[in-house]
């Protein structure tokens, strides 16, 4: 059975690893675009380091006809699309016997489909999220579920830790999918759709005025390989990459404001009494000051503009109804 991983991230080489025994041959990317999804890897390296045969394409959305003919004349027998930021082209999935794809979110497959779900998740403080394994259609995560995992987050999980949970669940459905007899048909999908906005590098913008635990959860969901959460202040930005809320009297300070300088790290005062450590960042231009107060933006107006965004281009789509709330339902609400 001839089965081809399709990828072009680092969820790609991850599972590329776990699976190689399984896989005939590798389809990845070759580009060095400067438009490219966050977090692109060159699988050709992991391919060969496997033994695998390594086919590359150079068109994301795959328009290409020297891309299509490659990949027609690959026996497709199953496809498997994982990390691959693109809607798959109506030809590749007619000519693949079998097309396999990963998507989840909160609230399911059902209640997450579209964009970002995982830095979604880490944002709204979601104690859980729940990866499918489906069959690929032309419409975005629309395909019979194969099989579905829950996984809970930790404390201080961040994007990396959630993809290597993600990435462990998928694994083990794949495993299981392509040790049986035969490809499961799954189960339709039944149910109104909601949908998760694309988030843009220029919505990572800190308001300082919001809670520690919000500017936390924002940080953990924008680290690397994502563009990271930042504040552009007087003659320069800084970048967050890393930080740790701190318990310090809530006297001291406005929100933004510098309160001292241990070793590297920034004590920053945040809304509500609260305080961030930032241990990990990048500055461009002159050096903060200890005392300096950092702007905020507004952290609703931001929402909204996102929101809007998609309503615009993808009018059709409901938004998923807790990023309409601005907060989270209930886990139990979830399931």
């Amino acid at each position: 059975m001839g089965v081809y991983l399709l990828g072009a991230v680092e969820m790609s080489r991850a599972l590329l690893e776990a699976l190689a025994p399984r896989l005939s041959g590798v389809i990845g990317l070759k580009s060095t675009a400067s438009d490219l999804r966050s977090g692109y890897v060159d699988l050709e390296p992991h391919a060969r380091a496997h033994g695998l045969p390594f086919t590359p394409v150079y068109d994301y959305r795959l328009r290409r006809a020297e891309d299509r003919a490659r990949l027609e004349a690959l026996p497709l027998d199953v496809l498997l699309v994982f990390g691959w930021q693109r809607l798959i082209p109506p030809w590749l999935l007619a000519h693949a016997s079998a097309a396999l794809g990963g998507h989840g979110s909160p609230w399911g497959i059902l209640g997450g489909r579209g964009r970002s779900p995982q830095n979604w998740a880490i944002l709204l403080g979601a104690p859980s999220f729940e990866i499918a394994l489906f069959h690929l259609t032309p419409s975005a995560d629309a395909g019979p579920v194969i099989a579905t995992r829950r996984f809970r987050y930790g404390p201080r999980d961040d994007i990396n830790d959630a993809y290597a949970k993600v990435n462990a669940a998928l694994a083990e459905m794949l495993h299981e999918a392509l040790s049986a007899p035969r490809l499961p048909d799954g189960v339709p999908q039944v149910g109104r759709a909601y949908y998760l906005p694309a988030r843009r590098p220029e919505d990572g913008g800190i308001d300082w005025r919001q809670p520690v635990q919000a500017l936390d959860a924002q940080i953990r969901a924008l680290t690397r390989p994502y563009p990271g959460a930042f504040c552009d202040y007087a003659g320069g930005r800084i970048t967050i990459w890393r930080a740790r809320p701190l318990d310090l009297p809530a006297e001291e300070g406005a929100p933004g404001q510098i309160l001292r300088r241990e070793g590297e790290a920034l004590w920053v005062r945040v809304g509500q009494g609260g305080a961030l450590a930032l241990e990990g960042y990048t500055i461009t231009g002159r050096r903060l000051e200890i005392g300096e107060v950092l702007p905020s933006i507004d952290a609703a107006e931001a929402l909204r503009r996102v929101l809007a965004r998609h309503d615009a281009r993808n009018p059709h789509q409901p938004i998923q109804p807790a990023l309409l709330r601005g907060g989270l339902t209930p886990e139990k609400e979830m399931r």
